[in-house]
């Protein structure tokens, strides 16, 4: 027989064994909870340090979002004291030239700032869709117009690539000496419906009286084209073409406005900067995400019309009409604005004048 003796110590041995496993566990799990309180603590302290990271991050965003805001507006102030000012355009004759299908609504924010400006505003010449010199039907009646020897294409462009710069700025040689006064190229163009003048604006708000289709013209004459992308038809027509004919002679006397075409969003923040491009003038070379329009891009593909027409690109912005006034006030320098940020411009334009002085 088993002794009492040996059943105590037997079951001692056993509680004894189950106490030592206990602890051995025990210790186990409580090293492997330690371990992980501790990965989650660092991975806290790594989130914490993270965010506030990104918190100083979009706080210096903010900031520099507020100064750049603060420096815009007084730039915009600066400038609308300096290009808003009563006689800016004083003894200068100006002309909008606007294709007949971007319509009126389009163009009465630029005449508003003409008429406070004291130029001689002489109202907006509209180009019809029938001035089409590339159709035989429309060839022909600008032909007979004119009596030109012949109606082709090439007749046709070269007679009005010689009388329309001529009516526009040597209006005391266009008719010779024996033509009527009031009678001259663009005059005969408005006979035949190709052409139509709105002498006072389309307000009737012209300065004093409104200037007559047959008295505009001289050395003090100033062009403003407004256009957009979907007139293409006039672009390619009439107002390329003039626009050539025009800077081959003399530079600095129009300003191309190119408005967006209809449903596009509103012009946002932009960039621009420019290069000197001759004496006297400067080419902006567009900077920063935005693209110029294809009008804009059109003239500064073209070596000749970039050093002679001034562009405002997007000019449908609530800041378009003082950026247009800015670039007619500053001809006869050329160069290239963004109606989101038109003070680059003319920074561009001061080192330009600074690096050449």
């Amino acid at each position: 027989m088993v002794s009492l003796r040996h059943h105590v110590i037997t079951i001692m041995a056993i509680f004894l064994a189950l106490g030592l496993g206990m602890a051995t566990g025990a210790t186990f799990v409580d090293s492997v909870l330690v371990n992980s309180l501790e990965q989650q603590v660092d991975q806290q302290e790594l989130d914490t340090r993270n965010a506030e990271a990104k918190r100083d991050e979009a706080l210096a965003e903010r900031d520099a979002i507020e100064r750049a805001a603060a420096l815009a507006s007084e730039r915009w102030s600066a400038l609308a004291q300096r290009y808003a000012a009563v006689g800016q355009l004083e003894g200068k004759t100006v002309l909008i030239v606007a294709p007949r299908t971007l319509g009126q609504s389009s163009l009465l924010a630029f005449e508003a700032k003409l008429t406070s400006s004291r130029a001689r505003y002489a109202g907006v010449l509209w180009v019809e869709e029938s001035l089409r010199p590339s159709d035989p039907v429309a060839r022909a009646r600008i032909a007979d117009t004119f009596s030109l020897a012949g109606d082709s294409e090439a007749a046709v462009r070269r007679a009005l690539r010689f009388l329309l710069p001529q009516a526009l700025y040597e209006p005391e040689t266009a008719g010779g000496s024996d033509g009527p006064d009031d009678v001259t190229a663009f005059t005969r163009l408005a006979d035949i419906g190709m052409v139509s003048h709105d002498p006072g604006g389309l307000a009737g708000a012209g300065n004093g009286e409104p200037v007559q289709l047959h008295e505009i013209g001289g050395d003090g004459l100033l062009l403003l084209f407004v256009t957009d992308a979907a007139s293409a038809s006039a672009n390619d027509e009439f107002v390329f073409p003039l626009l050539a004919d025009i800077a081959d002679d003399r530079s600095g006397v129009a300003v191309l406005a190119e408005l967006a075409p209809a449903g596009l969003a509103p012009a946002g923040p932009g960039t621009a900067d420019s290069e000197a491009a001759g004496a006297g003038t400067a080419d902006s070379e567009a900077a920063g995400p935005a693209e110029s329009g294809p009008v804009v891009a059109r003239v500064h593909a073209n070596a000749a019309l970039a050093t002679a027409v001034s562009t405002v690109d997007r000019a449908e912005a609530a800041t378009g009409p003082l950026t247009v006034m800015m670039a007619l006030v500053e001809l006869p320098t050329v160069a290239r604005y963004r109606a989101a940020e038109p003070w680059a411009a003319l920074d561009a334009l001061a080192g330009t004048a600074g690096a050449s002085g």
